[in-house]
């Protein structure tokens, strides 16, 4: 089967063989990734570069959808957009978390709309169209980067509707592990109940570490 993938840059900008063989061929990058244990150090949120986070979800997105169309008819030809669209909302998605709202962002509620896409591109199923509404839907991974960046983003909007935030949310936009920010919990310098923190409470630990856009 051949697929084109038109539009945008990078990885995916040109007619890719995509027959069982050719899969194979190209070794682990078309397989699942793997959920190892857990490592010594969780992605810190500064440290991430949004654009390749954005080139890694369309990537993600687009050999699932190989896979699926595989199992269509694996002697087809397709043609699908590259996910130029995709990439610019994942792009502004994880600057958001880094920094709080960008480019032509007037509102958190933009934030909102992006990560429900994001989201829904990465964690949909065929037999249930829809059920993804945020990472309340999924069983988001906070070890890797898109998931530092989803929670993060929730995190922030949260916050400006002035919601209680999960602790695991909180960790990653302070850019530290969840184990911490249990210890400070049980340490008494910040006050968590029922495993998440208020949104005023959460404000205050944040500018105290200097989270920008808090």
């Amino acid at each position: 089967m051949m697929i084109e993938l038109r539009g945008g840059h990078g990885p995916y900008h040109e007619t890719v063989a995509c027959g069982t063989a050719a899969l194979a061929a190209r070794g682990a990058d078309t397989k699942e990734p793997r959920r190892a244990g857990r490592p010594s150090k969780t992605p810190r949120l500064r440290d991430i570069d949004p654009a390749a986070v954005a080139d890694e979800v369309v990537r993600l997105v687009t050999e699932h959808a190989t896979r699926l169309l595989l199992a269509i008819d694996p002697s087809a030809t397709w043609s699908i957009p590259h996910g130029t669209g995709l990439r610019h909302e994942a792009h502004l998605l994880a600057l958001y978390a880094q920094r709080g709202l960008v480019g032509d962002w007037t509102d958190h509620g933009c934030a909102a709309d992006a990560l429900i896409a994001v989201c829904s591109a990465l964690y949909s199923q065929a037999g249930r169209p829809g059920h993804v509404g945020g990472p309340d839907d999924v069983d988001v991974d906070p070890t890797n980067e898109i998931g530092v960046v989803i929670l993060a983003a929730q995190a922030r909007i949260r916050i400006d509707q002035r919601q209680a935030v999960p602790v695991r949310e909180l960790a990653a936009l302070a850019g530290v592990d969840k184990r911490h920010v249990d210890h400070l919990g049980r340490q008494g310098e910040i006050a968590i109940e029922d495993g998440a923190v208020k949104a005023r409470e959460a404000r205050r630990f944040l500018r105290a570490r200097g989270v920008e856009g808090i």
